[in-house]
């Protein structure tokens, strides 16, 4: 890889992530796959904060990861997505340009949080348009741009995780594609969403965190990311 790349590749990930994550990126496009140990001990820096690097990077799939040698697990970064984040704002433009308002919004929350739930995405939206009095936009319409993008291929389904057969945790989760659920998107009423919305809010902030938390892991496949 050529130092030009590596360069514009720290200065985008630095513009959107931060400091800590574009140097570990950094030490990943000049070294390859590495341990996190590795990464910790090259960078001088502490454990927390690598592992937190690694996790923004992997939840906005700018790293991948393999297991190594059976016992740990070696991380790279895809500096071909990196590179990317330079049409990041034409394709937020292009998208309100094809659907609207709400596309335009759904990309920019799908950009911002990387792998996240459909549901989250559709709710987060809606209440950003309703809070506009300029313009009444339903749930149904944020579905519908949620569904206009899917099909035209702004946004993937992310492939859902394997339940191990034994008790035994593997080293790392097994991703399961499905080439025939890519692009397509689940269906979710609209009162289930309001009804989640108005649990969330009476939850105090801690049980509101674990809540969200097990929904990642249960709705797994209904995880989408921007293309």
């Amino acid at each position: 890889m050529c130092s030009v790349e590596t360069d514009l590749s720290q200065n985008l990930i630095e513009e959107y992530f931060g400091v800590i994550v574009a140097k570990v990126a950094r030490f990943l496009c000049e070294n390859g796959w590495q341990t996190m140990r590795s990464v910790t001990n090259g960078l001088k820096l502490k454990t927390d904060q690598v592992r937190k690097s690694l996790c923004v990077l992997i939840q906005h799939k700018l790293a991948e990861f393999q297991v190594y040698k059976g016992t740990s697990v070696e991380y790279r970064c895809c500096v071909d997505l990196v590179l990317k984040l330079i049409i990041k704002k034409k394709i937020i433009y292009t998208s309100k340009l094809l659907y609207g308002d709400a596309a335009e919004l759904i990309v920019e929350e799908t950009l911002q949080h990387g792998i996240i739930l459909m549901s989250t995405v559709v709710q987060n939206v809606s209440e950003r348009l309703q809070s506009d009095d300029t313009e009444n936009v339903t749930i149904s319409k944020v579905k519908t741009a949620f569904n206009q993008l899917v099909q035209s291929r702004f946004i993937i389904r992310e492939p859902f995780v394997v339940e191990p057969e034994e008790d035994i945790r593997p080293i790392i989760p097994t991703l399961q594609p499905n080439i025939n659920d890519l692009f397509t998107v689940p269906v979710i009423s609209d009162n289930s969403l309001k009804r989640k919305h108005n649990e969330d809010e009476n939850l105090p902030q801690a049980k509101r965190q674990k809540t969200v938390d097990t929904a990642k892991v249960n709705i797994m496949r209904h995880n989408y990311l921007f293309l």
